[in-house]
């Protein structure tokens, strides 16, 4: 007979790599929404205050903030399930606002992925979402206030020539996105076109606050929730918490009067 066979173990596992549970954390959080969110608000927004808004910059795989060898041969861990499983602990669930508050912050907007890694971007933060929702709504109404007023003082023939003239006048102090809002609510489906891409970057900065707060007003959210994707708008669905509220809903309506005043003489 031939010599006996040593059997032995199929896989002794002697080469593989105990992973740790943080490491399994953000294996976990790698592919969910809140990851995907957090690196296209960080680009998006990298891009804006940068005054790149059609740079490339984050629409390749970067090993250096995304995982991988980069081209010296060096490994990285992704960062970006990193600053998930961060603000997961801190309760945190707008990722968009928690980086629009860390480039608002900062004179210097050349910020590194790795600045919100840390205990001052959760304070930031917070100091920021204290007052962000007031903000907005100051906003709308100080801009209707202006198109209302920019209106009445154009000497064109009909309301809408007016209103035409207003909207593509980039000197003044509306923003994108009212302008698309306006636009779009009026039916000058031209005017509209032209600004969808400023007022989606804009929107996109901060979409639950402006799907919250300029929301309210049920005309301006539907068109605000076609410039959002659907797991924003859901996210958004909550009511705002008393302390914004409270103190708004007559300014809201009197943001909304004007809109409504607005549609009756387009009629």
């Amino acid at each position: 007979m031939g010599a006996a066979v040593q059997i032995t173990p199929a896989n002794t596992f002697s080469h593989c790599r105990a992973v740790s549970s943080p490491e399994l954390d953000e294996l976990s959080l790698q592919d969910t929404p809140i990851t995907a969110r957090l690196r296209a608000a960080y680009f998006r927004a990298y891009r804006f205050f940068n005054k790149k808004p059609f740079a490339k910059y984050g629409a390749q795989h970067i090993p250096q903030w995304d995982g991988g060898k980069d081209r010296h041969g060096r490994k990285h861990r992704p960062i970006w399930p990193r600053i998930a499983r961060m603000l997961i602990t801190y309760d945190i669930d707008d990722p968009e606002r928690f980086v629009l508050a860390q480039f608002d912050a900062h004179v210097d907007k050349r910020i590194y992925p790795t600045m919100l890694l840390t205990q001052d971007a959760i304070e930031i933060y917070h100091k920021y979402a204290e007052t962000a929702d007031d903000i907005l709504l100051s906003e709308l109404q100080r801009e209707n206030d202006l198109f209302i007023q920019l209106t009445s003082a154009c000497s064109n023939d009909t309301p809408e020539s007016r209103w035409r003239a207003v909207l593509s006048d980039l000197s003044n102090d509306i923003s994108p996105l009212l302008r698309y809002v306006i636009a779009v609510s009026s039916n000058l489906e031209d005017v509209a076109a032209k600004l969808r891409s400023a007022a989606v970057m804009q929107f996109m900065l901060d979409p639950c606050g402006y799907l919250r707060v300029w929301g309210r007003i049920k005309q301006i959210r539907t068109i605000l929730e076609d410039l959002s994707d659907r797991s924003i708008v859901h996210d958004s669905d909550g009511e705002a918490p008393d302390s914004q509220c409270s103190g708004a809903d007559a300014g809201v309506h009197n943001t909304q009067q004007g809109c409504a005043q607005r549609s009756r003489s387009m009629s």
